[in-house]
């Protein structure tokens, strides 16, 4: 993919995320705005709606005190003669209630009631027929005598069908019995004034509201008989019981999205809103009226995100183009020129920025190629540390000798130069005067004097390896006089940091064309004899052999088999018994690894143990002998065999490179086995070669439980202060001090200091190699507690051990007996 496109794969949606995220918020926010003047709208009907019947209301309840505190009506209502009332106080009140008429026209009726109920005096509105029966008490005068308040509002739906809802006052006259009693004294009801307020004024301002509401406004009881509609559709029916059980505030609310609800079919977006006296007001408009805006709301910005989006992208690109893309472009052209071998190329870019300090960074890359091409042929041969011709220079200088020598039938020899103890050296005192070692011993290599008419040539093979090559030599003396003159002048003491240091070498020494007849076979031959001269002793050289050659072959064959022993299953492990000397019965055993190559055959441990420390495979094949013990004790234990302890060997490489503490407990967990079933067998010189470090590891391991063995002892420099420190368990003395006891009364000796030594230090002894009767008498009378040997058996497979376990052949202990 070319880069424009990764980078606009890149850049767009961090382009577009933001403006497409601009764009939903704010088709976000005008949606909002839409519903909430949509619900502002049905806020304002419903606030137009509910202040009329408040006014009417309100009105109504004022008019009525001011009405019933008019002189005439208070006059007539105190008045108890029935013929002054009828003769006297009648007329006046019927004048002010017209006059009340006429200044009033939605008051439809006014009129007085007795306290009972029965009407005296009515005024009504022309055409408003009379429905009261003569004598009878007022319709609603029962609820009205119930009231506490001294005014009372309802709603009036007469049941004929020609007359109209009107709003109904009551207002409850009390007055005392004369006027010059105090208004608290005496008071008795004189009647009651009632006034019949129609709804059609009401009706008319609804129906040309202000502000052009273009929904539906609809009053409703609250059983839900419509008593208006703006719209005309509901008039004469009842709302649906849904829409009547719609909570209803009884004012506007602070939100102006609260409670905006959604009426179907329709479908209707509406709200409900409650007021007195018992009026069900409820706003609707048609969804589509938010759903049109919306819709092309969405459409526009949608639209305009998208140009936005598009503007953007292509003003990125083409930003892009400019200063990124094409100045790339004329790099590549020039990086390309570079390449083909123009390392002076001209780059027009001016720019100031990053991209032309790129610019300015490739025309230096290919000045300082220019000048420096003689210098990188010149190191592509030589060691830059030393000035010494590197490995590949040294190997062309042999191939060419090595012709040269072919044609006139000269003598030549190779010489590979290893330091002995250069590591130690360059990790005590550093690279920088390691790398001061290597220079100074170039410059004495180079000033050793060749044989005579012998011409040499010395070259830094890798690390502290050199490789010299000597030609002219007419003898084979030659060759080793020049090699003692090198180990001369390499044990001179070198000054490193103003203190003095010895440095030795090791040199193989390979004849052509005796030994190989190439340069690569020449240098292998005298790699193989430098290490056999390190296996000499170090500081010493050593000339090839073709018995060299096939011990290194052999341990080369031995080494590969060995790594293929535990994958393959090749390894396995014999139990031999260790026995109490005094009871002749089974103490532990000896877990003792056996390996078996499918190419070698039997291979002893004398040979691989020492090739599996130096390889470092001993890690794993010590991790695998210690599972395998476990899970065959444990086997043991499940098949009902009484186990004891079986002891196994670590290997002191395997004790330096890691700690068992972990790895033991987590197999004695595994196998549900506790410390006593194992232990742990280490030999004398690791102790005494033991750092504080691995002292502590063994510290951790008997810590948790385990018993510690010291294998061989009496073949080191045995030690008290090691056995004090280390607490450990028990002892073994090495079978060469059993096998000579009964034959040199120095043994003897030995043998009885070292069991007085242990027992004086508490620990138990284990007597190795027992082979003989007498051995074993001798070792009784010492006081030796336990003794392995083939006198009582050798060691045996899983299977053969398990029989000892149930003490099946007997007499393989007899001899203990």
């Amino acid at each position: 993919m070319r880069l424009w496109a990764k980078l606009a794969l890149v850049l767009a949606p961090l382009v577009a995320g933001p403006v497409l995220a601009l764009g939903w918020l704010s088709y976000q926010a005008l949606r909002e705005d839409l519903e909430e003047a949509v619900a502002r709208s049905l806020d304002s009907t419903l606030e137009a709606a509910t202040a009329g019947l408040g006014t009417l209301v309100e009105s109504a309840r004022t008019n009525s005190a001011l009405f019933a505190a008019a002189g005439p009506v208070e006059r007539y209502a105190r008045s108890s003669d029935e013929q002054e009332r009828t003769a006297l106080l009648q007329a006046p009140l019927l004048r002010l209630f017209y006059q009340y008429r006429d200044a009033y026209p939605e008051y439809q009726e006014l009129r007085f009631l007795r306290p009972d109920g029965t009407r005296e005096v009515r005024v009504a509105a022309v055409g408003l027929p009379d429905r009261q029966p003569s004598g009878a008490a007022d319709p609603g005068f029962a609820a009205v005598s119930a009231d506490p308040e001294p005014v009372s509002l309802s709603l009036h739906r007469c049941a004929h069908p020609d007359d109209d809802t009107a709003l109904l006052v009551y207002r409850r006259i009390t007055l005392p019995d004369n006027f010059l009693s105090r208004p608290d004294e005496s008071l008795r009801v004189r009647g009651y004034l009632a006034l019949r307020v129609s709804f059609e004024p009401l009706w008319a301002r609804l129906r040309n509201l202000p502000f052009g509401f273009p929904g539906v406004l609809i009053l409703a009881t609250p059983e839900g008989e419509v008593l208006f509609d703006s719209s005309g559709a509901w008039t004469g029916r009842r709302l649906p019981p849904a829409l009547r059980a719609q909570p209803a505030r009884p004012g506007p609310a602070e939100d102006a999205n609260a409670d905006l609800q959604t009426w179907t079919p329709g479908p209707w977006l509406f709200k409900v809103r409650r007021s007195e006296p018992g009026f069900l007001a409820l706003a609707a408009l048609p969804a589509q009226t938010l759903a049109g805006p919306l819709n092309r709301l969405e459409l526009t910005t949608l639209a305009l995100t998208g140009l936005a989006v598009a503007l953007l992208c292509a003003v990125l690109i083409a930003w892009l183009w400019r200063l990124v893309l094409h100045p790339l472009a004329i790099l590549r052209g020039a990086a390309e020129r570079i390449g083909t071998g123009a390392l002076r190329t001209a780059i027009p870019i001016t720019a100031t920025d990053e991209i032309g300090a790129l610019a300015a960074a490739v025309r230096a890359m290919g000045e300082h190629l220019a000048d420096h091409q003689e210098e990188i042929e010149r190191l592509a041969f030589h060691d830059p540390l030393t000035g010494l011709p590197n490995r590949r220079l040294i190997r062309e200088l042999l191939a060419a000798r090595i012709t040269a020598a072919a044609g006139d039938g000269r003598g030549l020899a190779v010489l590979f130069i290893d330091l002995d103890n250069f590591k130690q050296i360059n990790d005590a005192l550093g690279h920088g005067l390691g790398d001061t070692l290597l220079q100074s011993l170039a410059r004495r290599l180079t000033g050793v004097a060749p044989p005579p008419a012998a011409e040499i040539h010395i070259g830094r093979f890798g690390g502290d390896e050199f490789l010299l090559v000597a030609d002219h030599l007419r003898a084979l003396e030659q060759a080793a006089d020049l090699a003692q003159g090198i180990l001369a002048a390499t044990a001179e003491p070198f000054d490193l940091g103003g203190a003095q240091y010895v440095v030795t070498a090791s040199i193989g020494i390979t004849l052509y064309p005796q030994d190989a007849t190439d340069a690569d076979d020449l240098i292998r031959c005298a790699d193989l004899a430098m290490y056999g001269a390190k296996a000499r002793g170090r500081n010493a050289l050593h000339f090839f052999s073709a018995d060299l050659d096939s011990r290194v072959a052999a341990r080369l064959q031995m080494e590969n088999q060995l790594r293929l022993a535990l994958p393959h299953g090749e390894l396995s492990l014999h139990y031999q018994p260790i026995v109490e000397l005094a009871s002749g019965r089974l103490a532990s055993f000896e877990a003792l690894l056996r390996w078996h190559s499918e190419t070698l055959g039997w291979v002893g441990p004398a040979q691989f143990i020492p090739l599996a420390e130096e390889t470092g495979l001993i890690g794993d094949i010590g991790r695998w002998v210690l599972a395998e013990v476990c899970r065959q004790v444990a086997a043991w234990r499940h098949a009902g065999y009484a186990t004891v302890p079986v002891a196994v060997n670590v290997s002191a490489v395997q004790l330096q490179r890691e700690c068992l503490v972990e790895p033991v407990r987590a197999l004695l967990a595994e196998h549900r086995l506790s410390a006593a079933d194992l232990q742990i067998e280490i030999t004398e010189s690791v102790l005494m070669e033991q750092t504080l470090h691995q002292t502590g590891r063994l510290q951790a391991l008997r810590a948790l439980g385990l018993a510690i063995h010291i294998d061989d002892f009496g073949t080191g420099y045995s030690s008290l202060a090691y056995l004090q420190r280390l607490a450990v368990d028990c002892i073994k003395i090495d079978h060469g001090f059993v096998a000579r006891l009964c034959r040199l009364d120095g043994d003897a000796t030995l043998v009885t200091a070292m069991i007085s030594l242990a027992h004086a230090l508490h620990l138990r002894v284990i007597a190795e190699g027992i082979e003989t009767q007498d051995q074993l008498e001798a070792l009784r009378a010492l006081g030796c507690d336990l003794g392995q040997g083939y006198l009582f058996a050798r060691p045996a497979a899983a299977a053969a051990a398990a029989r000892l376990l149930a003490g099946e052949p007997r007499q393989v202990l007899a001899a203990a007996g």
